[in-house]
């Protein structure tokens, strides 16, 4: 029988295009496309590995050897399928990536997800979650057995550098994470909008049977440096009221080491610390108040530093006077006091802003610094508040105390002159 006979019978046909049909649908060896697309409507099994400088597109592909795609790379069917790509792990890995770039100037990204969510909503009590990306991540099993630990980490990032600088104008920021939320839409009207920057939760009921604990944060700050910060808040503003700090938690907060100080003022020359036995104010400068309050002070006793009245400057009698003679032109004058002092204290009524830094942007990340290298040409100038100083003027308790002493004793003497039978004379 001739071989267009053959091909003439229908049972051979039917057989050639079954073969054909599956050649093409389970492949033992490599599919290599140099050009063009490849399509698959349904599935497509390869053995060994998938090489393409096109696109593939297929319902379903399966790889056992290696999937190496040049170009592009359609997974599921973007219209039947949220999820572009489902992976099913075969060992404890369900989704590894390794590569190494050398090439400077270029952005080098592990994982890029880029999500443009178009979604209006003007129904009643809709609403839209959108997440970059989602990690549900679920444990069980009992821990028996002696010295067993689980460590668990929904997310763990670990950038290690091994980077060398040698120019005294190059810099660098090594970040674990960065993250930058902003909004930039625009709100008319809303019953409530905000942005975080980060939200974080710390829940779950661990019971109180050995060292339990929930950390919503936890900070370690080492290495040498000039500074280490345990948490740096570089700016709060914009707003109508602007806190760097609000804790609506009602919750102690606790300073655990002894000498542990709170450092205040722009010179950082104010500290409140408490040295194991005592709460100590301490200031830096001398001859100034350490403390100011506006309204009164209660205490079960006051125990101020010993002082005793300075004879030099005459008779203690001289400094008691009738009220209106510690008047000038009705008010009250200080400098008549023998425990006069005067110290200069900031003047609010009389500021002024005065530039503070520059900043500038670096790969999404904001960089302030008071000089600007020469190759940035964009960068916008931070402003602080600097005011000018007055002369406070005040009594000081000690030494009015010392006076009425020192009179009362001179009154004691002048008594005695007279009348030497008191018993006290």
């Amino acid at each position: 029988m001739k071989f267009t006979e053959i091909l003439k019978s229908k049972l051979v046909m039917c057989s050639l295009i079954f073969i054909v049909v599956s050649l093409i649908v389970v492949i033992a060896g490599d599919v290599i496309v140099r050009e063009g697309d490849m399509d698959v409507e349904e599935n497509l099994n390869v053995s060994g590995n998938v090489t393409t400088v096109g696109t593939v597109q297929a319902e379903q592909l399966t790889s056992t050897d290696g999937l190496n795609i040049l170009g592009n790379a359609q997974l599921g069917n973007a219209t039947t399928d949220y999820h572009g790509i489902n992976v099913a792990p075969v060992s404890t890995t369900g989704l590894k990536l390794g590569f190494s770039n050398s090439v400077a100037n270029v952005n080098t990204i592990g994982y890029s997800a880029d999500i443009d969510d178009t979604a209006s909503l003007s129904g009643t009590f809709q609403g839209n979650y959108i997440q970059g990306y989602y990690i549900d991540l679920d444990t069980s099993g009992t821990i028996n057995g002696n010295f067993n630990s689980k460590t668990i980490y929904g997310l763990e990032i670990d950038v290690d550098t091994t980077d060398v600088y040698n120019s005294a104008t190059a810099s660098g920021s090594y970040n674990a994470a960065y993250i930058d939320a902003n909004f930039v839409g625009t709100n008319t009207n809303s019953s409530s909008l905000s942005v975080y920057g980060a939200s974080i939760l710390a829940r779950g009921n661990l019971g109180t049977t050995g060292l339990t604990a929930h950390y919503a944060s936890y900070f370690v700050a080492t290495g040498t440096a000039d500074i280490n910060y345990g948490l740096y808040i570089g700016g709060v503003s914009g707003a109508t009221n602007n806190y760097a700090i609000w804790d609506g938690s009602g919750a102690n907060w606790i300073l655990d080491a002894d000498n542990q100080k709170i450092i205040l003022g722009e010179d950082q020359d104010v500290n409140i610390t408490h040295d194991g036995t005592n709460l100590r104010f301490e200031y830096g400068a001398a001859n100034v108040s350490t403390a100011w309050f506006s309204g009164n002070i209660s205490a079960t006793g006051y125990q101020t530093r010993t002082s005793i009245y300075d004879k030099s400057k005459g008779n203690a009698l001289g400094y008691i006077k009738d009220a209106d003679d510690y008047k000038t032109a009705g008010e009250i004058d200080h400098s008549k006091f023998y425990g006069y002092v005067s110290y200069p204290v900031r003047d609010e009524s009389n500021c002024w802003d005065v530039e503070d830094k520059n900043c500038w942007e670096v790969d999404n990340q904001t960089i302030c610094e008071e000089e600007v290298p020469e190759e940035i040409k964009d960068y916008t100038v931070t402003y602080r508040k600097e005011c000018g100083t007055k002369i406070e003027e005040a009594v000081s308790l000690n030494a009015e105390i010392d006076v009425l002493r020192q009179a009362i004793y001179e009154l004691k003497t002048e008594l005695c002159k007279k009348d030497n039978s008191y018993g006290w004379c």
